[in-house]
């Protein structure tokens, strides 16, 4: 009987061969919606930002399990997040005010790889340094930074802590 293939496996190590043999220039063809082309985006932030990238993939897996269209619908049926990274859209819209640009007008605007995977990873980065804490980080990651206490430890929250735990070994395995 043959052994079971792990899809977030091949993508990490689909990931790892482009890099190391594509050129420099390849990424700038490749569909922005291709795993190699995601998966080199968040290697550059997470180094750009300071951030373990395997705690970056592991984050986007577990929003998004690699869906560029992911959307996360409220109970009336507006659209509450979206992306790879889940991304709420007000939180984006502040994001870049403060940093002085103004590329997100519309949810649309958040179905970008490149606009969702650097501001993702920069809400990780920005959570990272407010709480050293890994439960505290993933918490305000997923629930808002100025989440209290007792939302931190909601039965969603844990569940959620749960999925990531399983999906940061698999990226921390791969060495990434």
């Amino acid at each position: 009987m043959a052994p079971a293939i792990d899809i977030g496996m091949v993508a990490v190590i689909s990931t790892l061969v482009w890099l190391i043999f594509a050129p420099q220039t390849a990424h700038l063809d490749y569909c922005k919606t291709s795993r190699p082309y995601i998966g080199h985006k968040i290697l550059a932030e997470s180094r750009l930002h300071g951030v373990k990238s395997s705690l970056a993939l592991a984050v986007m897996e577990v929003e998004s399990t690699w869906n560029v269209n992911a959307e996360r619908i409220e109970r009336g049926g507006r659209t509450k997040s979206i992306g790879l990274f889940q991304l709420y859209y007000p939180t984006a819209v502040e994001m870049e005010r403060k940093r002085g640009s103004n590329r997100v007008r519309s949810f649309a605007d958040l179905r970008d790889v490149d606009v969702n995977v650097e501001l993702g990873v920069e809400h990780l980065a920005k959570c990272e340094r407010k709480f050293h804490d890994l439960s505290r980080v993933l918490c305000c990651y997923n629930a808002g930074p100025y989440a209290k206490a007792a939302a931190c430890e909601s039965e969603w929250v844990q569940n959620y802590e749960r999925k990531f735990r399983l999906a940061v070994r698999k990226y921390h395995r791969s060495r990434i």
